[in-house]
């Protein structure tokens, strides 16, 4: 049974053990199971363990979408030179367009920063590239939009926007990746100074 809905959330780091689910799995070679269902809750997924295989956030995207490493998937860096630029494998599977032929809508918004478009998904709005903080351009299905505001709330607002807007008797898969905390870390708005009206004592070991 595989669950009904299924939302990723995705920052700066990647996970070790590859391969959505044991069922997907078998779909995708030379890959390790990551998560599995949880026997107890069938739509609950259940983290035992992670760990980055990559200090890049490309590469550890590609391996969340495909379940195998990069001398599989063909991303080893960030793509950032315009000679350097890496596929993903197209002949490498992603668990998005897997779930999609299961009958799942799919959908993706915020960070990517693969050169390709996203593969699998019925609908997707991402950063170019690294992406931008401030009134970001995005790309929705092709078409490059700008809009106004600041990265993590309209990555959050899309994805909100896409849980109201989908077909509720369908299942489903949202992946949203946000900007932050990508550098150059920038703040919505300059932090505010903390401040105490007391003061507490040293503790004995001091």
């Amino acid at each position: 049974m595989l669950a009904t809905r299924l939302i990723l959330v995705e920052g700066l780091f990647g996970m070790g053990k590859t391969t959505l689910t044991r069922h997907l799995g078998e779909r995708i070679p030379n890959s390790r199971p990551w998560f599995e269902l949880d026997e107890d809750h069938p739509i609950a997924l259940r983290h035992d363990t992670d760990a980055p295989d990559y200090a890049l956030c490309a590469p550890s995207r590609a391996t969340v979408l495909t379940g195998a490493y990069s001398h599989i998937h063909g991303i080893y860096g960030n793509s950032e030179e315009a000679d350097a630029v890496e596929t993903l494998d197209p002949q490498v599977p992603t668990f998005p367009e897997l779930l999609r032929d299961a009958g799942y809508q799919t959908g993706l918004v915020g960070k990517y920063h693969i050169r390709q478009n996203p593969r699998g998904f019925d609908y997707w709005c991402i950063h170019p590239g690294q992406g931008e903080y401030f009134d970001p351009t995005y790309i929705e299905n092709g078409t490059q939009i700008q809009k106004q505001g600041y990265a993590t709330d309209i990555t959050t607002d899309l994805a909100l926007d896409y849980l109201e807007r989908r077909d509720h008797a369908k299942p489903f898969c949202l992946v949203y990746q946000f900007k932050a905390p990508h550098r150059p870390f920038t703040a919505a708005s300059p932090p505010k100074p903390r401040t105490c009206a007391s003061t507490s004592a040293w503790p004995a070991t001091m």
